[in-house]
């Protein structure tokens, strides 16, 4: 059976390791853009 992370598939590119940075960094950019929207 071929292995399968349990990521999203945002993960599973940069590996399990770094799955904690790629959150934080999809945080990061979804609240910037709600400031984005809040300002226009």
């Amino acid at each position: 059976e071929q292995y399968r992370p349990k990521l999203s598939w945002m993960d599973t590119y940069e590996g399990q390791a770094r799955t904690k940075r790629v959150r934080e960094k999809l945080t990061q950019e979804q609240n910037r853009r709600v400031n984005d929207a809040n300002q226009n």
